[in-house]
């Protein structure tokens, strides 16, 4: 199999070497990921800058841009050949429910759907070390094939591992929970110059929803959601559409309609 290994975390972390050197013996590997960090990139493009890309070894490419970036190099065979599958991660740290919204490693996933390859995702839910991968990339390596099976066009499939799988832990399909971010920021005053503010905050994970993405790792399993790249709110959307089939816009735009029209 022809897989492309990307992420957000950049290129010479731990978690991808050991996820490439897994795989590398049985499949064809292509690693490109950007030359630094770009958590909370999410769909970033570069669109005014030249994109600069380094090759590190055989097959190994660092980019300056975003994780998307790394994946439209792929896709438009400026890189590598098209692949049957992407893997963006392993993340340090989980992308669970809105997370999925500005996360760079769920944004290379939801490139590649657009595309057209089956992508999926994946996190380890541990914000601290010391990190342990194995038990994700063994997982990993032992069911590609499963996941490509999993896969439908115009859907990526986001996966979370929990810090500790369970003795008997499971394979949860989850959707994903609302996540509340307690977010503040500190602000410093300097004698002179501009005002700088720092982030800091916490997250309210205390009540993971019945079912969620969040339960299933605080439990101890793996959690896959299937997410889909279409936007749309079709569950409303026959609603919103009925409401403007009978929206007739302000008295002066009615005023204007009826001249036009000769009433």
């Amino acid at each position: 199999m022809k897989i492309l290994l990307t992420n957000d975390d950049g290129i010479r972390v731990d978690a991808l070497r050991e996820l490439a050197e897994a795989l590398q013996p049985d499949h064809h590997i292509w690693v490109v990921a950007p030359d630094g960090n770009r958590s909370g990139k999410s769909m970033s493009i570069t669109l005014h800058d030249h994109l600069r890309v380094q090759e590190l070894e055989p097959r190994w490419y660092s980019c300056s841009g975003s994780p998307t970036d790394c994946v439209l190099l792929v896709s438009q065979k400026a890189l590598a050949e098209w692949p049957d599958l992407i893997i963006s991660g392993i993340n340090y740290g989980p992308n669970l429910g809105s997370d999925i919204l500005y996360s760079g490693t769920a944004a290379a996933a939801r490139e590649g759907a657009f595309k057209g390859i089956p992508s999926i995702a994946v996190s380890l839910n541990q914000m601290q070390g010391p990190w342990d991968f194995k038990p994700a990339v063994e997982f990993i390596k032992n069911n590609l094939q499963y996941f490509v099976d999993l896969w439908a066009p115009d859907y990526f499939l986001n996966i979370n591992f929990p810090s500790q799988l369970t003795e008997n832990f499971e394979l949860r399909r989850t959707y994903p929970c609302r996540r509340v971010y307690c977010d503040e920021y500190h602000r410093v005053d300097p004698p002179r110059g501009p005002i700088y503010f720092f982030p800091y905050g916490y997250l309210d994970c205390d009540n993971p929803q019945e079912g969620s993405d969040l339960e299933a790792v605080l439990q101890g399993h793996i959690s896959i959601s299937p997410i889909k790249v279409d936007p749309t709110a079709h569950d409303i959307n026959e609603e919103i559409k009925r409401q403007m089939d009978n929206w007739e816009g302000s008295h002066e735009q009615r005023n204007r309609k009826e001249t036009i029209s000769g009433r």
